[in-house]
């Protein structure tokens, strides 16, 4: 989600240069950021040119592709495709390919801490009801046997849950 957030800003920060001032843009950190963001090449190549529609200057395409692929030297991180996976983000294939197949493994490594989380947060849920459950039927022993036994059960897969995920999480590191 901050990975929307952060480009949903830049993009409209780039899209608002004013064209009297596309002389004066820094094309190399605007494609950095670009790239650092993972934004992927087909989507800039739209907007960029746009951005200096009223001017007689042209964005430096050279300047962008450079700053672009300095920045997608911080994007195609392990550790932050680690992140992206565990965001729920989406990887667009931007990643170089000598860099790609670390990159995708820590995305998946990532999808699943998240899928172990969403499982967690419903086992939580679970736990919760069988305790309202026993608070209900404080008088039938057996009904409160079962409900135990459906808690510690509940409890140990949680803890299986998040050993998974802490051995994960050394992966990446």
């Amino acid at each position: 989600m901050r990975y929307l957030v952060i480009l949903a800003f830049l993009l409209s920060a780039c899209s608002s240069v004013p064209s009297e001032k596309c002389q004066e843009a820094d094309w190399y950190e605007i494609g950095r950021r670009d790239g650092a963001l993972g934004t992927p090449l087909d989507q800039k190549n739209l907007e960029i040119p746009g951005l200096c529609h009223n001017s007689n200057e042209k964005f430096n395409e050279d300047l962008y592709i450079n700053g672009r692929n300095a920045g997608l030297v911080e994007y195609c991180q392990p550790n932050n495709g680690f992140e992206l996976g565990r965001e729920g983000g989406n990887y667009r294939s931007v990643c170089p390919p000598e860099v790609e197949q670390k990159f995708l493994e820590s995305y998946r490594r990532g999808q699943k801490v998240r899928k172990l989380q969403e499982a967690n947060q419903d086992i939580d849920r679970k736990i919760s009801s069988l305790y309202q459950q026993l608070n209900q039927n404080a008088s039938a022993p057996n009904d409160t046997n079962a409900i135990d036994s459906q808690l510690l059960q509940l409890r140990s897969l949680k803890a299986r849950n998040n050993q998974q995920m802490r051995s994960l999480e050394q992966a990446v590191n």
